[in-house]
């Protein structure tokens, strides 16, 4: 006979669903195959006595299983409804600055954060790191789904070279979100040397001196 179950009971798109089908029985012989339709387009996606999937999209999908034995089948079906998760989904859109940064010098990076969520997000902290060493925080309130929001964060350019600059949502995971992959953006910046100083000079010429009048 075949039975399973499946965990966990409440599933959302982008979960791991795992099926279990341990409690099918034979009791006058033995199960030497299991076979799975897990989203019911009639094709088997999977074969073993424990499987899982990840359902892409929200709605209603008849898992069938079917075990077989020595000589004959047996089938069991169960409806599975997995729902989308109304979850904000932070993101660094952009990070911008100044075309030429040059060493030694305060540099302001302006950090454009989207949210493609379904609902708004509560606050949360955004880091710039440069070469992974952490320079710069600060906090945002919240960003409502579908809106964005600007931060400046700061950095004192060192000596000349390349540098890995990178900036992260919500660090701390203090936000629970649909994607937690796409919170940091990374970007190479070229530190210039510093341009020459401009000296201005100037020499006093002799002027012209009229000695035929009196003072």
């Amino acid at each position: 006979k075949a039975e399973f179950t499946f965990e966990p009971a409440n599933s959302y798109v982008g979960d791991r669903v795992v099926f279990d089908a341990s409690a099918s029985s034979d009791p006058d012989g033995r199960l030497v195959r299991y076979r799975w339709d897990l989203n019911g387009d009639g094709v088997i996606d999977a074969e073993g006595m424990r499987v899982s999937y990840v359902y892409g999209k929200a709605g209603r999908y008849v898992v069938k299983l079917v075990v077989v034995d020595d000589g004959a089948s047996s089938v069991a079906e169960r409806v599975i409804y997995v729902t989308e998760k109304l979850l904000p989904d932070l993101r660094v859109a952009s990070i911008s600055h100044p075309v030429s940064i040059y060493e030694y010098m305060p540099v302001q990076f302006e950090v454009t954060i989207k949210n493609e969520g379904r609902i708004g997000s509560e606050g949360f902290n955004v880091s710039l790191l440069v070469n992974s060493t952490l320079v710069g925080s600060v906090r945002v309130d919240g960003v409502e789904a579908g809106g964005a929001t600007m931060v400046k964060l700061n950095w004192f350019a060192p000596k000349s070279g390349v540098y890995n600059v990178t900036t992260c949502v919500d660090p701390l995971n203090e936000v629970e979100e649909l994607n937690e992959t796409n919170n940091c953006l990374s970007k190479e910046v070229h530190v210039l040397r510093s341009p020459p100083k401009l000296i201005t000079s100037f020499r006093l010429e002799p002027s012209s001196i009229i000695v035929d009048r009196p003072f």
